[in-house]
């Protein structure tokens, strides 16, 4: 995530996109603080590995994302035991009250302290982020193909609009 952070704060991304970054790890602590961070947004960019929905930051985030209405951008991991697995995470999004504390024992009380109830985070993320379009990162592809994927992360950021 911090490579992909670094690239949207150059100052020309900054300028392409129209307004600023955040990374999610950089206010971890209060989550009032992390949900007006995801709020005050213009885009959330979700790094989509095999284990981000067993994170209940990273649900919680994108539970505000739709909530708020910031558009959401993808960016899928495709190669390795980190690449993401479409089909199971909207299988996990709609059984995410069996799912959650079996996969990562505790989750469910963060989204619970946050306000937000976990049959209401299944619904709405099991019906909306399985339709987020992504775009593939090979985190082992070549400096170039890097270098546009990051490019198309920033073009995608900035044509980016709320899900339905």
């Amino acid at each position: 995530a911090r490579p992909i952070h670094t690239c949207l704060f150059t100052p020309v991304s900054q300028e392409r996109l129209g307004g600023k970054a955040f990374l999610d790890s950089d206010d971890l602590r209060d989550l009032r603080e992390l949900q007006e961070s995801v709020r005050d947004s213009e885009v959330l960019v979700v790094l989509q590995s095999a284990s981000v929905l067993r994170r209940p930051y990273v649900l919680l985030e994108l539970y505000t994302a739709v909530q708020a209405k910031v558009p959401i951008v993808g960016v899928a991991l495709t190669a390795g035991e980190a690449a993401f697995d479409f089909d199971g995470a909207g299988l996990f999004l709609e059984g995410l009250e069996s799912t959650l504390d079996a996969a990562n024992p505790g989750s469910s009380a963060v989204l619970t302290k946050a306000g937000v109830r976990l049959a209401d985070a299944s619904r709405v993320l099991a019906s909306t982020v399985p339709h987020v379009i992504s775009i593939a990162l090979n985190q082992g592809a070549s400096r170039n193909v890097l270098n546009a994927t990051l490019a198309d992360i920033v073009e995608a950021c900035r044509a980016a609009k709320p899900l339905a």
